[in-house]
């Protein structure tokens, strides 16, 4: 059982329309099999929500904002208390600003502005007066997330790029995404697999014929466990957690699959194994002993687990 153990800040502004024109090669560091692994996530992302300003030019004259010019204000710190003693809402937030009565949160957004006073580890207010008559409040504010993920079956998936442009800059963007989710999305650029976080970002694409077959027929979730920088080779790799609640795995296959293992004694690492017809036939009995036989074996082990069988005679 493994768990990911270290809360993980995320600056949403930093992700936010985050595009990568990045086609990742891969490789799969296991193969597709069982496992019991459990993956948590425990981690704080910032949000901002905005809200507009009510009663603005009854305890502070709107003029009196852009006096100094219309910016001078924008971005001023803002306080937020409670007046219970309010006469027309007794849950009623007020706004002040440089301990001035500034205006209200609107009525319908109390609640939603009371959970995040109350609920989150950290929040702070500013001002966004960039145009006249529509003052609003801006909210910032660190949220929390608990997840648990265990889904049987289990993978490590390397993404690999050897751009110096991803070398030189994007690891800092990605390893602030460590822990978070990585989904599959189908992309129209020759059926390319897109992939994005969960803050919506695309950070680049694969051609995966396991994912694109899996895609739509079995969750899968990913992780971004880690991004390594290799110095020697000017390498990025990009290690992500495949986590799926069931495989396109053929029983038939899978069988085959172990006595493999068996023969070989460790067959866990993606590459390349080598076997003659005679040691096949022995290791994994069939009807025929022919190596169109064992073509679908053959097949099967190179996409779904990454391993390339040569049959010798």
């Amino acid at each position: 059982m493994w768990f990911e153990n270290d809360s993980t800040i995320i600056y949403a502004n930093s992700l936010e329309g985050k595009k990568a024109n990045i086609i990742f090669s891969h490789k799969y560091l296991q193969p597709i099999t069982p496992s019991n692994r459990v993956f948590k996530r425990d981690y704080l992302i910032e949000r901002k929500d905005s809200f507009d300003i009510v009663g603005i030019s009854h305890h502070y004259y709107r003029n009196s904002l852009y006096i100094f010019g219309e910016k001078y204000y924008n971005g001023q710190t803002l306080e937020l208390d409670f007046e219970p003693s309010n006469e027309y809402n007794s849950d009623a937030i007020v706004i002040r600003m440089l301990g001035r009565k500034l205006g209200y949160i609107e009525r319908y957004a109390t609640d939603d502005v009371c959970r995040i006073m109350y609920g989150s580890k950290h929040y702070r207010a500013t001002l966004d007066c960039s145009c006249m008559g529509y003052e609003r409040i801006n909210l910032f504010y660190l949220k929390e997330f608990h997840d648990t993920y265990a889904l049987p079956y289990q993978t490590d998936l390397i993404l690999i790029s050897t751009r110096p442009a991803v070398y030189n800059s994007f690891p800092k963007f990605i390893r602030r995404s460590i822990g978070h989710a990585i989904t599959f999305e189908k992309s129209e650029r020759n059926e390319l697999i897109a992939l994005v976080t969960d803050m919506q970002s695309v950070i680049g694409y694969i051609d995966d014929t396991f994912i694109a077959k899996q895609y739509n027929k079995t969750p899968i979730v990913g992780f971004i466990e880690d991004v390594i920088k290799d110095e020697s080779t000017k390498t990025v790799e990009i290690k992500i957690r495949l986590l799926m609640e069931k495989s396109t795995i053929n029983s038939k296959y899978l069988k085959s699959y172990y006595a493999l293992q068996n023969y070989f004694g460790s067959f866990y690492d993606a590459g390349t194994y080598r076997i003659t017809l005679a040691d096949l036939i022995k290791a994994v009995p069939k009807k025929t002993r022919t190596l169109s036989a064992y073509d679908p074996l053959v097949k099967y082990l190179k996409e779904y687990h990454a391993i390339t069988l040569n049959i010798m005679e």
